[in-house]
């Protein structure tokens, strides 16, 4: 027997260096290391050290691990930023709508159907003012008549101005120039036939552009921003050189600066036509617009029309150039809706018409390459739409569908097609407070985390529409709780955990008169606790949750309109760290 135990020790001894550590669930540990016990892992000591003051699942940082924690250990996994086998991506956040979802999974790119307030329309037209993140609509028709209507668009919803603008119009040309910060709309058809004229939108006013020359009168032109402060007009159907009155179909190229119109003559230049699309496509290192498709005419001296599916770039200083594309590509067509998406990097094309019906099919461009992209759910096929960029993504805006007019709005975004979605949807969070505010009829949702901190956000939700609300008061916290106070009309928030992990001992109240901090006595500093107002003693109660030391908290307090008082019973819950509170009525 001792020579067996002799044996072992020098065998094992033969095997293992003398700085190694073995655990007691037989691991072995290389110098530097330690145990982990029950994981059989070994780790750095600072990754025992990371999660201290952390909890489940938050980011941490050992050494030049960024980790998340995970019981108590500071460990690679999603959202870490490296991309482990069994992950589809990783983008380094917790965060969904971004290519790489909460979970890392790939998300694919989708179509969501937003709620608009205004009637049905189509041949309108649109552009976003990314510097204040709106979008402008003008004009249109409803099947009737041409309108000038004016809505503009942001995350808050949407809203008509009623303000001096352009005439009533369909089919004009109208873009965003962003080194302007400005909305450049040309002609149209009007009531009275073509129009000619150039207006100017700077966010607050409309102002008419008279300079002299301008390009002729024109309907169904194409409209692009081009760089440099500057957008460029190509085509339409007008009253220029014609082969009959009905096939008046433009070549001509004009740039816009703001001020004065240019005419470039250059060529070669893409062949007479109407109801192509055009847009900037900001690609790194290769900016240019890109026009595509159309309805044109067959040859100079033949007046039947065609459809059109060739594609074309111009850049300033280069003018237009022929972009031999291969297959796949779309088909041709005209009235389509195409505009750039800064989350893809790419252009977005979607609908237009076709001899038989109008198409539905949405495609991508990446400055080479086109693809069709597929998903459960597509917009109805239509034509004489608009695209837009809007924020990251882009927005289809109405158009003419085969029972007509409609007035629907959808946005292309990395979820695919998704219906009824509202404008202003909070972004993405984590371990934020929602609580209903019966004074002002509205769900607030309060605070919470967003990569990479937390936030004094507050936003309002009507039943109809997301909308901001006055923010809290800092500094900014997740992992807070949240009630509303009946007899008091006000919504009361308590603790929650600051960006450096710093746990709160502060309460704010939402009533009448705006946010305010409660001064007085406070509980201890804490987050996730559980608190709920008692509605039969008219009374806030708070019990529980994680206190500075990471310890669970079982002290009971109520808040009244005097302040705070803590509560002493014989018996009570033991210690939870995420309790959940709730009055029963009955």
């Amino acid at each position: 027997m001792r020579w067996v135990v002799w044996f072992c020790v020098v065998l094992t001894a033969a095997c293992v260096r003398p700085e190694s550590v073995t655990c007691r669930d037989g691991n072995l540990c290389a110098s530097g290391l330690v145990c982990a016990e029950g994981r059989q892992l070994c780790v750095t000591l600072e990754q025992t050290l990371a999660c201290a003051d952390l909890l489940e699942a938050d980011r941490c940082t050992a050494g030049t691990l960024e980790g998340l924690c995970n019981d108590g250990l500071c460990l690679p996994g999603c959202g870490d930023g490296v991309h482990e086998d069994e992950e589809q991506c990783d983008d380094g956040n917790l965060g969904s709508h971004d290519g790489c979802s909460s979970q890392c999974y790939l998300e694919e790119p989708v179509w969501q159907e937003w709620q608009s307030g205004w009637s049905p329309r189509s041949q309108h037209s649109t552009a976003y003012m990314a510097a204040s993140s709106r979008l402008v609509v003008f004009g249109g028709t409803d099947d009737t008549s041409p309108t000038d209507d004016h809505w503009e668009l942001d995350l808050d919803g949407s809203q008509r101005r009623d303000i001096p603008r352009p005439s009533p119009r369909q089919r004009a040309a109208m873009a965003y120039n962003e080194g302007t910060d400005t909305v450049v709309l040309f002609g149209g058809i009007g009531p009275d036939g073509i129009l000619g004229d150039t207006w100017v939108y700077d966010g607050t006013s409309w102002r008419q552009v008279t300079a002299q020359p301008s390009p002729p009168a024109r309907s169904q032109a194409a409209l692009a921003y081009a760089g440099n402060g500057r957008v460029v007009l190509f085509g339409g159907i007008g009253t220029g050189p014609v082969v009959a009155p009905a096939f008046a179909h433009l070549d001509d190229t004009w740039e816009f600066d703001g001020t004065t119109w240019t005419q470039v003559t250059s060529t070669p230049r893409p062949t007479p036509r109407r109801a192509a699309v055009l847009a900037w496509a900001p690609f790194p290192g290769a900016e240019r617009a890109v026009l595509f498709g159309g309805v044109g005419l067959s040859s100079p001296s033949v007046g039947f029309l065609v459809q059109l599916s060739d594609q074309w770039s111009y850049a300033q200083g280069t003018g237009w150039i022929a972009v031999p594309t291969a297959l796949p590509r779309p088909p041709s067509r005209y009235s389509a809706a195409m505009a750039f998406s800064p989350r893809r990097n790419a252009l977005v094309l979607f609908g237009g018409g076709s001899a038989a019906q109008p198409f539905s099919d949405t495609w991508t461009f990446d400055g080479s390459t086109w693809t069709a992209v597929t998903g459960p759910v597509n917009p109805a096929g239509r034509t004489d739409a608009t695209l837009t960029t809007f924020g990251q993504d882009v927005a289809l805006i109405a158009g003419t569908a085969t029972e007509g007019a409609v007035g629907d709005i959808w946005v292309f975004t990395q979820l695919g097609w998704q219906l009824g979605q509202t404008p202003g949807v909070p972004g993405v969070r984590g371990t934020h407070e929602l609580v209903y505010d019966v004074a002002r009829h509205v769900a607030l949702t309060i605070g919470g985390y967003r990569e990479p901190t937390p936030l004094v956000e507050v936003r309002a939700f009507d039943a109809a529409l997301w909308r901001p609300s006055a923010a809290l008061p800092t500094p900014a916290r997740a992992r807070a709780v949240s009630t509303y106070d009946a007899s008091r009309e006000r919504v009361v928030v308590f603790g929650g955990q600051t960006f450096g992990g710093q746990s709160l001992a502060q309460t704010d109240v939402l009533g009448p008169a705006g946010w305010s901090t409660l001064p007085g006595p406070q509980p201890p500093a804490r987050l996730r606790g559980a608190l709920a107002f008692d509605a039969r003693t008219q009374v806030s109660v708070l019990f529980g949750g994680t206190g500075p030391n990471q310890a669970p908290l079982a002290d009971t307090w109520t808040l009244d309109a005097s302040g705070w008082s803590q509560r002493m019973f014989a018996s009570s819950p033991s210690g939870q760290h995420e309790p959940a509170l709730a009055f029963d009525d009955a």
